[in-house]
């Protein structure tokens, strides 16, 4: 699963999809690095890249000029499900708007938890 798609994957569960987003797009990144280095704290094989080589930093840089992503190519679809997950924890955590957010928050959070393990 490419970064695009998990970054609109997680828009889609944000109902955050028109031109004029709630959570932009560069916070969502930021949010995706740090599902990537929790994943991999969590589970250290997932560092192995597709081409051998094991990844040491974070891999997804996005530039909003060109409204572009570099860095990661893919992650396996079954840890991408699980990047949404945390992306949309973190998107509803930060927003701490209401306590239905927090409730949501905390379940995307123990859906990426379950996916990913201790």
């Amino acid at each position: 699963m490419l970064p695009a798609r998990i970054i609109a994957l997680a828009r889609a569960v944000l109902s955050d999809q028109s031109a004029t987003y709630r959570w932009p797009t560069a916070d969502l990144v930021d949010y995706l690095n740090e599902g990537v280095a929790e994943l991999w704290s969590r589970r250290p094989e997932t560092r192995c890249l597709a081409d051998g080589s094991v990844a040491d930093r974070e891999l997804v840089a996005y530039d909003a000029g060109t409204e572009a992503y570099s860095g990661l190519a893919a992650v396996d679809d079954e840890w991408g499900g699980a990047l949404v997950d945390f992306v949309v924890y973190r998107a509803l955590d930060a927003d701490g708007v209401d306590e239905m957010n927090a409730r949501a928050a905390a379940d995307h959070l123990a859906a990426f938890e379950r996916r990913v393990g201790p």
